[in-house]
């Protein structure tokens, strides 16, 4: 939609906000009311999908059943020459993940607060029987004029309402896979618990401003959310309190059962976690679980015909084979353990953002990327706090070998200068 155009007769496009899978995004002026507003409008190239079309009106239906002030309004819904729209309350402010990035290290009470108003409009998603199913940072706008901060939940354009069974594997895994479940990787329908889980990941990054697995495929991340613990978060920042990373921990187990069984009773558990009373909390391990599917019946051996079976016996190797055989072995391992050498020194890894960081956090992260810290130097910086990280050499994003190392610049923090004395000159003498 060019800007200038009248949608639905009411509301005139202003610019382009963004684009998704499903829908445009567009800033507009409510005409009739005055007021700007966010148009949603369904994707020219999905117009004649009959599926794509009835859930983006099921979106209009689910959402505008909401009234929450942490969830985006819907406010009207309509049709424009052939094309489907929604009107939704516009939000000015960044989402999340950009607040995470221009605001971390966010302190710990307004990273609760943040939380706790997220879990409070997907526990009232669900109530009205709706998973959110993609819940991320990206999906989650702040509005920085409010004080404190008020953030919306936005984008339920795949949520499906749990009354309804008739879910395709292609639509349980549209989720993004930074915050997929691992159920929901291996195929099975999104469920409460998967939004649990979400959240879960949602708050490790914004203790830490990364998402705890990553890869260079989307493949790669799925498999470390299914096999991989979670990164220790004390390690990253020893300030962490137990009972807030209790919170992560409990959120991310990879068996659904041993999550909090609703967003309620996670938003319970984060109402108490900073008190003092809660300081000296052990760590929540999850039990580890079988990674079978399923529990297969072996059919019953039968002891009486194995008592009474003679065992044959097996030739004995002389001395002389056996160490025949060792040595043609030998250096067949040698070969594979070069391969193998070779291989990994060949592998590359992606420089991580390590912006704002404190040298011992950046450190963690280089390990966990397989990138150790080089030289650090230091200068002075009117934004970035002392002893927290300007910048990286090599820059975050690019591609370097397994074991490189990367160089740090530290900030010294804002450069002062002594001013001069001053008093009883004449103006035009300093000026």
């Amino acid at each position: 939609m060019e800007k200038g155009y009248l949608v639905g007769g009411r509301y005139e496009i202003l610019g382009t906000l963004g684009e998704g899978g499903m829908a445009n995004v567009y800033l507009a002026n409510d005409t009739l009311l005055n007021r700007k507003v966010a148009v949603k409008a369904l994707r020219y190239d999905l117009q004649d999908d009959e599926s794509v079309k009835r859930r983006f009106g099921r979106e209009a239906k689910a959402t505008s059943g909401l009234s929450n002030p942490n969830i985006v309004n819907v406010l009207d819904v309509g049709n424009d020459n052939g094309v489907q729209y929604i009107v939704i309350e516009y939000v000015d402010g960044p989402n999340l993940k950009k607040y995470i990035r221009t605001h971390f290290p966010i302190p710990y009470h307004e990273v609760v607060d943040i939380m706790k108003q997220i879990c409070m409009a997907v526990s009232d998603a669900h109530e009205h029987g709706i998973i959110h199913r993609d819940l991320k940072p990206e999906n989650i706008l702040v509005d920085e004029k409010k004080d404190p901060i008020q953030v919306k939940v936005s984008d339920f354009g795949i949520a499906l309402a749990l009354s309804e069974r008739s879910i395709t594997r292609t639509n349980s895994l549209l989720g993004s896979v930074h915050y997929m479940s691992p159920e929901q990787i291996k195929g099975r329908p999104a469920t409460v618990l998967s939004d649990v889980y979400a959240l879960g990941i949602v708050l490790f990054e914004l203790l830490t401003k990364h998402v705890p697995f990553t890869g260079d495929t989307a493949v790669t991340v799925a498999l470390k959310h299914s096999k991989e613990e979670m990164p220790d978060l004390r390690k990253i920042d020893p300030d962490i309190p137990q009972p807030l990373e209790n919170v992560v921990l409990k959120a991310t187990a990879k068996d659904p059962d041993q999550r909090y069984q609703s967003v309620k009773e996670m938003c319970e558990d984060l109402n108490t976690c900073l008190m003092p009373e809660r300081s000296d909390e052990p760590k929540f391990i999850p039990t580890p679980v079988n990674d079978l599917e399923e529990t297969r019946v072996m059919e019953p051996m039968d002891t009486k015909r194995e008592e009474n079976t003679p065992v044959p016996k097996k030739p004995k190797m002389s001395r002389k084979k056996k160490m025949i055989l060792m040595l043609s072995i030998i250096p067949i391992v040698l070969i594979l353990f070069i391969i193998a050498m070779v291989i990994k020194s060949n592998q590359e890894t992606t420089v991580p953002d390590l912006f704002n960081l404190t040298v011992k956090q950046a450190n963690v992260m280089l390990k966990s990327s397989n990138l150790s810290a080089g030289d650090i130097s230091k200068e002075n910086d009117d934004d970035v706090e002392a002893g927290h990280v300007i910048k990286s050499v090599p820059a975050k994003g690019l591609k370097l070998k397994n074991g490189a190392s990367v160089n740090l610049v530290v900030s010294l923090g804002a450069k002062y200068y002594k001013m001069p004395k001053l008093i009883g000159q004449d103006y035009d003498d300093v000026s």
